[in-house]
Protein backbone atom coordinates (compact mmCIF):
# COMPACT_ATOMS: atom_id res chain seq x y z
CA UNK A 1 0.00 0.00 0.00
CA UNK A 2 1.20 3.52 -0.76
CA UNK A 3 1.45 4.99 2.70
CA UNK A 4 1.75 8.52 1.29
CA UNK A 5 -1.86 8.47 0.08
CA UNK A 6 -3.49 6.93 3.14
CA UNK A 7 -4.52 10.28 4.66
CA UNK A 8 -8.33 10.17 4.68
CA UNK A 9 -9.67 12.37 7.46
CA UNK A 10 -12.89 10.38 7.55
CA UNK A 11 -11.04 7.12 8.10
CA UNK A 12 -8.96 8.65 10.89
CA UNK A 13 -12.04 9.90 12.71
CA UNK A 14 -13.29 6.32 12.86
CA UNK A 15 -10.24 5.42 14.95
CA UNK A 16 -11.34 6.13 18.51
CA UNK A 17 -8.53 4.66 20.63
CA UNK A 18 -4.79 4.13 20.41
CA UNK A 19 -5.52 0.41 20.11
CA UNK A 20 -7.55 1.19 16.98
CA UNK A 21 -4.51 2.93 15.53
CA UNK A 22 -2.30 -0.02 16.40
CA UNK A 23 -4.59 -2.44 14.58
CA UNK A 24 -5.13 -0.19 11.57
CA UNK A 25 -1.44 0.65 11.19
CA UNK A 26 -0.57 -3.00 10.75
CA UNK A 27 -2.52 -2.98 7.47
CA UNK A 28 -0.34 -0.16 6.14
CA UNK A 29 3.04 -1.44 7.30
CA UNK A 30 5.36 -4.05 5.85
CA UNK A 31 5.26 -7.15 8.09
CA UNK A 32 8.94 -7.01 9.01
CA UNK A 33 8.70 -3.33 9.91
CA UNK A 34 5.59 -4.05 11.95
CA UNK A 35 7.54 -6.65 13.93
CA UNK A 36 10.13 -4.04 14.85
CA UNK A 37 7.59 -1.37 15.77
CA UNK A 38 5.23 -3.47 17.86
CA UNK A 39 7.54 -6.01 19.50
CA UNK A 40 10.13 -5.67 22.22
CA UNK A 41 13.13 -7.55 23.51
CA UNK A 42 13.05 -11.22 24.49
CA UNK A 43 9.62 -12.71 24.97
CA UNK A 44 8.00 -9.34 25.60
CA UNK A 45 7.63 -9.42 29.40
CA UNK A 46 8.62 -5.80 29.87
CA UNK A 47 6.72 -4.63 26.79
CA UNK A 48 3.54 -6.05 28.29
CA UNK A 49 4.36 -4.83 31.81
CA UNK A 50 4.89 -1.25 30.60
CA UNK A 51 1.21 -1.04 29.67
CA UNK A 52 -0.35 -3.32 32.24
CA UNK A 53 1.30 -1.78 35.31
CA UNK A 54 -0.75 1.40 34.90
CA UNK A 55 -3.73 -0.69 36.06
CA UNK A 56 -2.11 -1.10 39.47
CA UNK A 57 -2.79 2.57 40.22
CA UNK A 58 -6.41 3.44 40.98
CA UNK A 59 -7.97 6.89 41.06
CA UNK A 60 -9.19 8.65 44.20
CA UNK A 61 -11.37 11.29 42.53
CA UNK A 62 -12.44 14.46 44.30
CA UNK A 63 -16.01 15.60 43.76
CA UNK A 64 -17.87 18.90 43.75
CA UNK A 65 -14.92 20.74 42.24
CA UNK A 66 -15.25 23.43 39.58
CA UNK A 67 -13.94 21.81 36.41
CA UNK A 68 -15.77 24.06 33.95
CA UNK A 69 -12.45 25.48 32.71
CA UNK A 70 -9.58 23.02 32.29
CA UNK A 71 -5.94 24.03 31.90
CA UNK A 72 -3.60 21.34 30.56
CA UNK A 73 -0.69 23.72 29.98
CA UNK A 74 2.70 23.22 31.61
CA UNK A 75 6.36 24.05 31.04
CA UNK A 76 9.41 22.01 30.06
CA UNK A 77 12.67 23.58 31.21
CA UNK A 78 10.97 26.97 31.15
CA UNK A 79 9.30 26.56 27.73
CA UNK A 80 5.48 26.61 27.71
CA UNK A 81 3.60 23.74 26.05
CA UNK A 82 -0.16 23.31 25.67
CA UNK A 83 -0.29 19.87 27.30
CA UNK A 84 2.06 17.46 29.08
CA UNK A 85 1.81 15.06 26.11
CA UNK A 86 5.06 15.20 24.15
CA UNK A 87 6.48 13.32 21.15
CA UNK A 88 9.20 10.89 22.20
CA UNK A 89 12.23 9.48 20.41
CA UNK A 90 11.42 7.00 17.63
CA UNK A 91 13.37 5.76 14.63
CA UNK A 92 12.56 4.48 11.14
CA UNK A 93 9.71 6.94 10.71
CA UNK A 94 10.21 6.83 6.95
CA UNK A 95 9.13 3.19 7.04
CA UNK A 96 5.75 4.29 8.41
CA UNK A 97 5.11 7.26 6.09
CA UNK A 98 7.07 8.99 3.36
CA UNK A 99 6.96 12.34 5.19
CA UNK A 100 8.56 10.78 8.28
CA UNK A 101 9.76 13.28 10.92
CA UNK A 102 8.51 16.24 8.91
CA UNK A 103 4.94 15.00 9.35
CA UNK A 104 5.52 14.35 13.04
CA UNK A 105 7.05 17.79 13.56
CA UNK A 106 4.11 19.52 11.89
CA UNK A 107 1.62 17.67 14.09
CA UNK A 108 3.71 18.49 17.16
CA UNK A 109 3.75 22.16 16.15
CA UNK A 110 -0.04 22.16 15.72
CA UNK A 111 -0.44 20.90 19.28
CA UNK A 112 2.23 23.27 20.60
CA UNK A 113 4.11 20.55 22.39
CA UNK A 114 7.68 19.25 22.46
CA UNK A 115 9.20 16.77 19.99
CA UNK A 116 12.44 14.87 20.58
CA UNK A 117 14.35 14.21 17.36
CA UNK A 118 16.60 11.15 17.22
CA UNK A 119 20.19 11.09 16.03
CA UNK A 120 18.94 8.15 13.94
CA UNK A 121 16.11 10.15 12.37
CA UNK A 122 15.11 9.50 8.75
CA UNK A 123 15.18 13.24 8.03
CA UNK A 124 18.16 15.41 8.95
CA UNK A 125 17.97 17.43 12.13
CA UNK A 126 18.45 20.57 10.01
CA UNK A 127 15.38 19.83 7.87
CA UNK A 128 13.21 18.88 10.85
CA UNK A 129 14.24 22.18 12.49
CA UNK A 130 12.70 24.14 9.62
CA UNK A 131 9.29 23.20 11.05
CA UNK A 132 8.60 25.65 13.88
CA UNK A 133 8.02 24.38 17.39
CA UNK A 134 9.81 23.22 20.53
CA UNK A 135 12.33 20.47 19.79
CA UNK A 136 14.98 18.59 21.73
CA UNK A 137 17.77 16.56 20.10
CA UNK A 138 18.66 13.05 21.29
CA UNK A 139 22.14 11.51 21.23
CA UNK A 140 23.98 8.45 22.57
CA UNK A 141 27.37 8.28 24.33
CA UNK A 142 29.31 7.83 21.10
CA UNK A 143 32.85 6.70 20.54
CA UNK A 144 35.00 9.46 19.02
CA UNK A 145 33.18 12.05 21.06
CA UNK A 146 35.07 15.01 19.62
CA UNK A 147 34.43 13.93 16.03
CA UNK A 148 30.79 12.91 16.48
CA UNK A 149 29.10 14.13 19.66
CA UNK A 150 30.59 17.62 19.64
CA UNK A 151 29.68 18.16 15.99
CA UNK A 152 26.13 16.83 16.46
CA UNK A 153 25.56 18.98 19.54
CA UNK A 154 26.90 22.07 17.78
CA UNK A 155 24.59 21.42 14.83
CA UNK A 156 21.63 21.01 17.20
CA UNK A 157 22.45 24.31 18.88
CA UNK A 158 22.75 26.10 15.53
CA UNK A 159 19.41 24.63 14.40
CA UNK A 160 17.58 25.95 17.47
CA UNK A 161 17.04 22.79 19.49
CA UNK A 162 16.38 23.67 23.12
CA UNK A 163 17.87 20.68 24.97
CA UNK A 164 20.09 17.64 24.48
CA UNK A 165 18.62 14.28 25.48
CA UNK A 166 21.34 11.75 26.30
CA UNK A 167 20.19 8.13 26.16
CA UNK A 168 22.38 6.30 28.67
CA UNK A 169 20.94 2.80 28.98
CA UNK A 170 21.68 1.43 25.51
CA UNK A 171 25.46 1.72 25.32
CA UNK A 172 25.18 -1.99 24.59
CA UNK A 173 22.06 -2.40 22.46
CA UNK A 174 19.68 -5.33 22.60
CA UNK A 175 20.43 -8.15 20.17
CA UNK A 176 17.35 -7.77 17.99
CA UNK A 177 17.51 -3.98 17.86
CA UNK A 178 21.23 -3.88 17.17
CA UNK A 179 20.96 -6.34 14.31
CA UNK A 180 18.18 -4.36 12.67
CA UNK A 181 19.63 -0.89 12.96
CA UNK A 182 23.33 -1.52 12.32
CA UNK A 183 23.20 -3.87 9.36
CA UNK A 184 20.19 -2.67 7.43
CA UNK A 185 18.23 -5.71 8.57
CA UNK A 186 14.56 -5.87 7.53
CA UNK A 187 15.13 -2.98 5.14
CA UNK A 188 16.34 -0.45 7.72
CA UNK A 189 18.85 2.13 6.59
CA UNK A 190 22.32 1.31 8.02
CA UNK A 191 23.40 3.81 10.67
CA UNK A 192 26.26 5.26 8.62
CA UNK A 193 23.82 6.14 5.83
CA UNK A 194 21.32 8.02 7.99
CA UNK A 195 21.14 11.79 7.33
CA UNK A 196 22.61 12.89 10.66
CA UNK A 197 25.45 10.35 10.59
CA UNK A 198 26.52 9.83 6.99
CA UNK A 199 29.28 12.41 7.26
CA UNK A 200 31.04 10.25 9.85
CA UNK A 201 31.26 7.05 7.81
CA UNK A 202 31.44 3.55 9.28
CA UNK A 203 32.52 4.20 12.85
CA UNK A 204 31.52 2.75 16.20
CA UNK A 205 28.50 4.66 17.51
CA UNK A 206 28.05 3.09 20.95
CA UNK A 207 30.68 3.33 23.65
CA UNK A 208 30.23 0.55 26.26
CA UNK A 209 32.99 2.13 28.35
CA UNK A 210 31.11 5.43 28.79
CA UNK A 211 30.56 6.51 32.41
CA UNK A 212 29.11 9.52 34.18
CA UNK A 213 32.26 11.34 33.12
CA UNK A 214 30.65 11.52 29.67
CA UNK A 215 27.91 13.72 31.11
CA UNK A 216 30.52 15.92 32.80
CA UNK A 217 32.26 16.37 29.45
CA UNK A 218 28.96 17.03 27.65
CA UNK A 219 28.23 19.87 30.07
CA UNK A 220 31.48 21.54 29.04
CA UNK A 221 30.68 21.68 25.32
CA UNK A 222 27.15 23.12 25.39
CA UNK A 223 25.03 25.60 27.26
CA UNK A 224 21.88 23.66 26.40
CA UNK A 225 20.12 21.78 29.23
CA UNK A 226 21.03 18.09 29.46
CA UNK A 227 18.17 15.61 29.89
CA UNK A 228 19.18 12.07 30.86
CA UNK A 229 16.99 9.34 29.37
CA UNK A 230 16.93 5.79 30.72
CA UNK A 231 16.75 6.14 34.53
CA UNK A 232 14.86 3.46 36.50
CA UNK A 233 16.36 3.62 40.02
CA UNK A 234 16.89 6.10 42.81
CA UNK A 235 20.62 5.37 42.75
CA UNK A 236 20.97 6.32 39.09
CA UNK A 237 18.73 9.34 39.56
CA UNK A 238 20.98 10.67 42.32
CA UNK A 239 24.06 10.09 40.17
CA UNK A 240 22.45 11.96 37.30
CA UNK A 241 21.80 14.94 39.58
CA UNK A 242 25.36 14.84 40.90
CA UNK A 243 26.63 15.13 37.33
CA UNK A 244 24.43 18.06 36.40
CA UNK A 245 21.28 16.66 34.80
CA UNK A 246 18.63 19.31 34.13
CA UNK A 247 15.96 16.69 33.52
CA UNK A 248 15.44 12.93 33.74
CA UNK A 249 13.28 10.68 31.59
CA UNK A 250 12.20 7.57 33.48
CA UNK A 251 12.37 5.03 30.67
CA UNK A 252 13.20 1.46 29.71
CA UNK A 253 13.34 2.42 26.01
CA UNK A 254 9.94 0.92 25.29
CA UNK A 255 11.29 -2.49 26.35
CA UNK A 256 13.41 -2.67 23.20
CA UNK A 257 16.74 -3.80 24.65
CA UNK A 258 16.46 -5.81 27.89
CA UNK A 259 13.52 -8.01 28.81
CA UNK A 260 12.55 -8.57 32.44
CA UNK A 261 12.95 -4.98 33.67
CA UNK A 262 10.56 -2.98 35.80
CA UNK A 263 7.95 -0.96 33.95
CA UNK A 264 8.70 2.74 33.62
CA UNK A 265 5.55 3.70 35.57
CA UNK A 266 6.56 1.19 38.24
CA UNK A 267 9.93 2.93 38.67
CA UNK A 268 8.58 6.48 38.55
CA UNK A 269 7.62 6.92 42.25
CA UNK A 270 11.06 5.77 43.42
CA UNK A 271 12.86 8.09 41.03
CA UNK A 272 10.60 11.09 41.74
CA UNK A 273 11.09 10.64 45.48
CA UNK A 274 14.86 10.52 45.07
CA UNK A 275 14.92 13.61 42.86
CA UNK A 276 12.69 15.55 45.28
CA UNK A 277 12.32 18.54 42.98
CA UNK A 278 16.02 18.94 42.16
CA UNK A 279 15.31 18.61 38.42
CA UNK A 280 12.36 17.94 36.17
CA UNK A 281 11.18 14.33 35.82
CA UNK A 282 9.40 12.89 32.78
CA UNK A 283 8.23 9.43 31.73
CA UNK A 284 8.05 7.36 28.57
CA UNK A 285 7.12 3.75 27.68
CA UNK A 286 3.65 2.22 27.84
CA UNK A 287 1.48 5.33 27.40
CA UNK A 288 -1.70 4.28 25.59
CA UNK A 289 -4.49 6.49 26.96
CA UNK A 290 -5.21 9.70 28.81
CA UNK A 291 -5.73 7.94 32.13
CA UNK A 292 -2.16 6.63 31.87
CA UNK A 293 -0.96 10.21 31.54
CA UNK A 294 -2.81 11.56 34.56
CA UNK A 295 -1.45 8.64 36.64
CA UNK A 296 2.09 9.45 35.51
CA UNK A 297 1.64 13.09 36.48
CA UNK A 298 0.22 12.08 39.86
CA UNK A 299 3.25 9.87 40.50
CA UNK A 300 5.77 12.61 39.85
CA UNK A 301 6.21 13.16 36.10
CA UNK A 302 6.00 16.67 34.73
CA UNK A 303 5.22 15.37 31.24
CA UNK A 304 5.15 12.14 29.24
CA UNK A 305 6.79 11.27 25.93
CA UNK A 306 4.80 9.07 23.57
CA UNK A 307 6.55 6.62 21.22
CA UNK A 308 4.83 3.74 19.44
CA UNK A 309 1.42 5.50 19.14
CA UNK A 310 3.15 8.23 17.12
CA UNK A 311 4.47 5.61 14.68
CA UNK A 312 1.01 4.03 14.43
CA UNK A 313 -0.45 7.45 13.69
CA UNK A 314 2.13 8.02 10.97
CA UNK A 315 1.29 4.70 9.33
CA UNK A 316 -2.43 5.50 9.36
CA UNK A 317 -2.22 8.99 7.91
CA UNK A 318 1.06 10.86 8.13
CA UNK A 319 0.73 14.29 9.73
CA UNK A 320 -3.05 13.90 10.06
CA UNK A 321 -2.58 10.52 11.76
CA UNK A 322 -0.14 11.90 14.34
CA UNK A 323 -2.43 14.87 14.89
CA UNK A 324 -5.33 12.49 15.56
CA UNK A 325 -3.28 10.43 18.03
CA UNK A 326 -2.30 13.54 19.98
CA UNK A 327 -5.89 14.81 19.89
CA UNK A 328 -7.23 11.53 21.27
CA UNK A 329 -4.75 11.55 24.14
CA UNK A 330 -5.47 15.19 24.93
CA UNK A 331 -9.23 14.59 24.90
CA UNK A 332 -8.87 11.54 27.15
CA UNK A 333 -6.61 13.46 29.54
CA UNK A 334 -8.98 16.41 29.83
CA UNK A 335 -11.92 14.07 30.42
CA UNK A 336 -10.02 12.18 33.12
CA UNK A 337 -9.01 15.43 34.79
CA UNK A 338 -12.64 16.62 34.92
CA UNK A 339 -13.89 13.29 36.30
CA UNK A 340 -11.14 13.30 38.93
CA UNK A 341 -12.03 16.85 40.00
CA UNK A 342 -8.78 18.46 38.81
CA UNK A 343 -8.99 21.67 36.78
CA UNK A 344 -5.27 22.25 36.22
CA UNK A 345 -2.39 19.95 35.36
CA UNK A 346 -0.39 21.85 37.97
CA UNK A 347 -2.82 20.65 40.69
CA UNK A 348 -2.34 16.93 40.00
CA UNK A 349 -0.47 15.20 42.83
CA UNK A 350 -0.10 11.77 44.41
CA UNK A 351 -3.25 12.15 46.49
CA UNK A 352 -5.14 11.41 43.27
CA UNK A 353 -4.08 7.74 43.05
CA UNK A 354 -3.43 4.74 45.25
CA UNK A 355 -1.43 1.62 44.53
CA UNK A 356 -3.45 -1.60 44.30
CA UNK A 357 -1.17 -4.41 45.47
CA UNK A 358 -3.56 -7.25 44.70
CA UNK A 359 -2.56 -9.71 41.94
CA UNK A 360 -3.65 -8.59 38.49
CA UNK A 361 -4.67 -11.04 35.82
CA UNK A 362 -6.74 -8.88 33.50
CA UNK A 363 -5.52 -8.12 29.99
CA UNK A 364 -4.75 -4.46 29.21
Amino acid sequence: MDRSTNDSKGQLEDLMTIEDFERESEKNTEPKIWRYVSHGAGIGQTLKRNCEYFQRYLFRPRVMRDVSQLDMGTTLLGEHINSPICVGVTTAQDKMHVDAELATAKASRAHRTCMVVSTWSSVSMDDVATVEGLKWFQIHPFHHREETTRRLVTRAENCGYKAIVLTIDSRVVGREFGRLMSSGGFGFTPLHELPNLKEFGKIEYHDPSASWEYVDWLKTITNLPIVIKGILTAESANEAIQHGADGIIVSNQGARHLDGMVASIEALPEVAKAINGRCEVYLDSGIRRGTDIIKALALGARAVFVGRPILWGLACGGEAGVDRVLTLLEDELSNAMALCGVAKVADIDNSLVRHDTRPHVSKY
